[in-house]
């Protein structure tokens, strides 16, 4: 009777591990493609940014060029620093 609680014993431990095994491969994939999102936020953020910069310039020149009052300007401008 001892001897088949030792490999009842024996075969709950290797379950046991081999559970624990794919919980933690299950974590890192999980945790990698949160770092990927991540990073790929981070891209867009920067981009966005950059995009929203240019964007600035070429209304500063379309007011000097009198394209937009300094109304419509200061009204474009203030919604693109917002999102800044």
């Amino acid at each position: 009777m001892e001897e088949w609680q030792q490999v009842k014993q024996k075969k709950t431990s290797f379950e046991l591990r081999r559970k624990a095994q794919k919980e933690s491969e299950s974590l890192k994939k999980k945790g990698a493609a949160k770092l990927n999102e991540g990073i790929l936020a981070a891209k867009n953020a920067t981009s966005n940014v950059e995009g929203d910069l240019k964007t600035l310039e070429k209304l500063g020149k379309l007011r000097k060029s009198g394209v937009l009052t300094e109304k419509e300007f200061q009204e474009k401008k203030k919604k693109i620093l917002a999102r800044i």
